[in-house]
């Protein structure tokens, strides 16, 4: 199996009772357990600027001295070789992104790269204007036509075709009066496809893509206030703007900063905190917020509270560093920081566990209690093989369990063990029979034991496990208990 195959499957058996794990809404921990990945498990440094998760699963980190790729298991890390022209430009690495078409761009202190996963090499980018590639880029961001834009510190805005890896440098043209070129740190685009570009010191860029024009916005004094760390979309067509004083909501019509309203008040409290990263999470609706000395918070707009998260001596098992500079919730509901000091921070907050009895006589209960066996399909529908109780169904969304009758209900039980194979069947393990069985239709249309003269070999013994071969014509293994492994031909039906 590659590693690009790998998926995270969590299976919690009981004797006693099913456990049905969920990931639809956040635990409410008061403390809860964060783990930690440092360089002593191979991360390259401890401080991590940016975390992203490309389509196949894996988590890139870019840090003060290389880039990263992390499975899960252990790291895979790239590093500058000045004598090899296919390695990164630089180890100081600000941002990682995907395009539409599975390649990675890599933004570092001396310039951008593009990264082909197939060929694992990497290449640098240079603007078509002048040939040279930008240096110290920050920034990121994609459009809805998938141009991705890129803000290069000291030497302005860049504009990226990504299937033609065409880079050229945008012109800000701003009016005379404010046209010293700014320093610039983040990245944003609206819905109507405007760019906007957070500075240092000199506020907010508003860049209309249509009439090739900016106009910046300052947000007041102290200077503080006008250096843009972060920006994101907020609902009402507003940006949550992160600044060295605090969280600031902007309306991009008037350009102007407008109050909070009543349940987002809470975020004044983080008023004169250096704000390092805001994250939308689409799993929970909270919006993250990463800071500098402060920690991490948490808001939630609906339910109008703010959690705070910081390192204390007292708890050992939060956060290990209260600068967090970047923030990702994975696509199996993963929380992952990226600190200045402390590596990664890891925390599974979504986890939230309903127990599943079999009471009284309801027929529309799990059958038996005593678990042997659980499979969760493509279709999310979840599979329970109990013992003396037979097969139970689960469709995603019901809370009514399906009794599935095998071929024979007294010898056939206790189920084992199951499969879903190549093509869509399920394969079931019972005391004493292997039955085939028809998902849609929940028929069994191919029953195997002893006395069947393909599967004589089968004999009494019961199916502990099966595994299907990946190659065609995909063959099937048996683990069986006191039997050995048995191997099932698809070809000739036999054992």
């Amino acid at each position: 199996m590659s590693m690009s195959d790998r998926k995270l499957t969590y299976v919690i058996v009981s004797l006693f009772s099913l456990i049905i794990l969920s990931i639809n809404s956040p635990a409410e921990i008061e403390s809860p357990k964060f783990n930690r990945i440092t360089q002593r498990e191979g991360l390259p440094h401890n401080s991590v600027y940016s975390i992203f998760q490309d389509s196949s699963g894996f988590l890139w980190l870019g840090t003060e001295d290389g880039l990263a790729r992390y499975d899960g298991y252990k790291f895979e890390v790239y590093k500058n070789d000045r004598l090899d022209p296919t390695t990164i430009s630089d180890n100081s690495i600000w941002f990682v992104m995907e395009d539409s078409l599975g390649s990675l761009w890599i933004g570092t202190e001396n310039g951008l790269n593009h990264y082909d996963p197939n060929h694992k090499i990497f290449s640098r980018v240079v603007a078509q204007e002048n040939f040279f590639t930008p240096r110290d880029v920050r920034a990121f961001c994609r459009d809805s036509n998938q141009k991705i834009w890129i803000a290069a510190y000291n030497e302005g805005i860049y504009s990226l075709d990504p299937s033609a890896r065409q880079l050229k440098h945008v012109p800000l043209n701003l009016s005379e009066k404010q046209n010293t070129q700014p320093l610039l740190l983040s990245l944003c685009t609206d819905r109507e496809n405007n760019l906007w570009i957070g500075t240092n010191d000199q506020g907010i860029i508003k860049y209309d893509q249509k009439e090739k024009k900016s106009q910046r916005y300052s947000l007041g004094n102290p200077e503080e206030k006008n250096t843009i760390t972060c920006i994101v979309q907020s609902p009402g067509n507003t940006l949550l703007l992160g600044t060295k004083k605090g969280l600031k909501k902007f309306n991009p019509s008037t350009g102007k900063i407008v109050s909070f309203d009543t349940s987002w008040e809470k975020l004044n409290e983080l008023n004169d905190i250096e704000i390092k990263t805001i994250y939308n999470d689409s799993t929970t609706g909270r919006i993250l917020i990463g800071t500098a000395k402060k920690g991490f918070f948490q808001f939630d707009p609906q339910k109008k509270f703010l959690k705070h998260y910081k390192k204390s001596n007292e708890y050992p098992f939060g956060i290990n560093d209260n600068d967090v500079y970047s923030i990702l919730r994975d696509k199996f509901g993963i929380l992952w920081l990226g600190t200045n000091s402390g590596g990664l921070n890891k925390l599974n907050d979504s986890l939230h566990f309903k127990t599943v009895q079999c009471k009284g006589r309801n027929p529309f209960n799990l059958s038996k209690e005593t678990i042997y066996s659980i499979l969760v399909d493509k279709e999310k529908t979840l599979w329970v093989g109990t013992y003396d109780g037979g097969l139970n169904r689960l469709n995603e969304g019901k809370e009514e369990f399906e009794r599935i009758t095998i071929s024979d209900p007294v010898t056939d039980s206790t189920v084992l063990s199951l499969l879903v194979d190549y093509d869509g069947y399920l394969w079931i393990g019972a005391n004493d029979s292997l039955n085939k069985l028809d998902r849609k239709s929940n028929r069994i249309i191919k029953r195997y034991n002893a006395s069947s003269p393909a599967s004589e070999k089968l004999r009494d013994y019961e199916i502990r496990t099966i595994f299907e071969e990946e190659k065609k014509p995909h063959d099937l293994w048996f683990g069986t208990e006191k039997g050995g492994l048995i191997h099932y031909s698809r070809k000739s039906d036999t054992f």
